[in-house]
């Protein structure tokens, strides 16, 4: 039996690619894993989002208990206001707070959402949602200067840094990945040689970035496929540096370590974007000022052309503080002919999109009326279903502030259906991907974007040579975890262990 577990995320990684790469030898150590455990497709949390998924995987339950449904979770419409998520904002204990109550020791390394980190029997760096190295991103914080002196870095800059940078430079932008997984082993390895402990998580963040701005490169069913070898080599370089990372960390973890391989969700081509809240407008579920309909020329793309033509372009955003640039962001106009939050009339306003997530106006008092508004954002998605594929799940998740809770709809992706058609609805509805000449916003210009199905591998001297698994969830890694570690496992967990041996 092991007497310690390593879990090794990787964010983004499709199972497709790296199941396949593989069985081909350019990933050997994942595919030696394999041969001597379990593996499987992951089903991520709906929406498939970054931090839901990551939380529900520490927790072992789904988003309507942990709360943790989206990088924003609650709009203050009357004053303009975004909550962000943080390790606060979590409802439920993670694993290593169980870890900590049964005198055993946890080291995270760069798990999302867990700034600011907490206080436990063991150590803590936190990932993305960080505001910046220049937080208390470590506990204890006497570890900050240590990794700062190794050149440790959270992430390739901000996404604006990154979005400016594969303008300026693509391939400068691929070798950054590169940089940051080299960088994170680094930390890893000299926190699993430094620090004692029973349950080691280091998270990679590399192989997602890549898929979101280079998915073109990877998969033929992307309506903007490109062929460049040059290009794929240097994407291949870096799933091959991550794996040589997990070859690296299962060595040092030694031969009585369980190990536990990882993705938060999987990856599918971005072929067309969905604009709800126009549709939510022409339904009259949505209302804006009257002001918001004309024409601006203050929105998200002029902010990032001018950026991108500017001589210092990229050395002037890094001048604006990243909080700053999180609570304006999302109240300018993404386009001149996109809504932003502070178009929204929230007198009249019933629901609203905000990131993958259709919310719901917590205002709404009365039972009857929320019950209508939901039927009507449901009838809304199920007629948007037949053209773009994305389907909606109604859930109730607890609001960060207060005892209240919301009632939102889950956007999820379930399949890929792409269209050229535009629909008007007092603005578009469905939008085909566009060249990266005509589109400044994220979702623009990006090429991938999340799948429901992630990446599973596991392996050990508790783990049950089973070979392909069906259905493992990633509610189901927390529970796996504990079983592995011979703790209880809470009656409230969602999740079960899977593939173990029969003690």
């Amino acid at each position: 039996m092991g007497e310690k577990v390593l879990l090794i995320g990787i964010d983004g990684a499709p199972p497709d690619i790296i199941f396949k790469w593989a069985e081909e030898g350019l990933l050997p150590n994942i595919a030696s894993l394999m041969a001597r455990g379990a593996y499987g497709r992951l089903i991520s949390t709906i929406p498939p989002m970054t931090c839901p998924a990551w939380t529900s995987s520490i927790t072992g339950v789904d988003i309507d208990k942990h709360g943790i449904y989206d990088f924003f979770l609650h709009l203050d419409m009357r004053r303009k206001k975004l909550f962000f998520a943080n390790s606060r904002a979590r409802r439920i204990r993670a694993l290593w707070n169980m870890l900590s109550r049964a005198g055993l020791s946890t080291v995270s390394l760069n798990m999302p959402v867990t700034y600011p980190p907490e206080k436990i029997k063991g150590a803590m760096i936190s990932g993305l949602l960080t505001p910046s190295t220049k937080s208390d991103f470590t506990y204890p914080r006497s570890l900050k200067d240590e990794l700062l002196d190794m050149g440790y870095r959270i992430d390739v800059g901000t996404p604006i840094d990154r979005m400016l940078l594969f303008r300026e430079d693509p391939i400068k932008l691929l070798k950054e990945f590169l940089d940051l997984v080299e960088m994170r082993l680094g930390a890893a390895l000299y926190l699993m040689e430094a620090l004692d402990w029973d349950l080691f998580i280091a998270v990679f963040t590399a192989i997602d970035r890549v898929n979101h701005f280079f998915w073109d490169f990877l998969d033929r069913r992307h309506i903007d496929y490109k062929k460049n070898t040059g290009v794929l080599n240097i994407i291949i370089e870096i799933y091959k540096t991550v794996d040589e990372a997990v070859g690296k960390l299962v060595e040092k973890a030694g031969p009585r370590t369980d190990i536990v391989i990882y993705s938060d969700h999987g990856f599918r081509p971005l072929n067309y974007v969905v604009f709800f809240n126009s549709l939510l407008m022409a339904y009259g579920l949505l209302s804006v000022k009257k002001s918001s309909l004309k024409p601006t020329d203050l929105s998200r793309d002029v902010y990032f052309k001018l950026l991108h033509r500017l001589p210092f372009g990229n050395r002037l955003i890094k001048l604006i503080p990243m909080s700053f640039i999180r609570e304006v962001g999302h109240f300018l106009k993404p386009s001149a002919d996109m809504l932003s939050l502070s178009d929204i009339e929230p007198e009249n306003t019933l629901a609203f999109q905000l990131g993958q997530i259709i919310h719901i106006n917590e205002e709404i008092s009365d039972d009857e009326q929320k019950k209508e508004v939901i039927n009507k954002v449901m009838e809304l998605v199920n007629k948007a279903e037949r053209l773009t594929g994305i389907s909606g799940v109604v859930k109730e998740v607890p609001l960060p502030i207060g005892k209240r809770k919301a009632h939102i709809v889950a956007l999820c992706p379930k399949g890929d259906a792409s269209t050229k058609h535009f629909i008007p609805a007092n603005g578009r509805f469905v939008q085909e991907y566009q060249r990266l000449d005509d589109a400044s916003l994220p979702a623009l210009i990006w090429s991938g974007d999340h799948a429901l199905e992630g990446t599973f591998v596991m392996a050990g001297p508790s783990i049950e040579r089973r070979g392909l698994l069906e259905g493992p969830r990633i509610i189901d890694i927390a529970p796996t975890v504990l079983e592995l570690l011979d703790l209880e496992i809470p009656s409230y967990m969602d999740g079960r262990p899977l593939a173990l041996k029969r003690r």
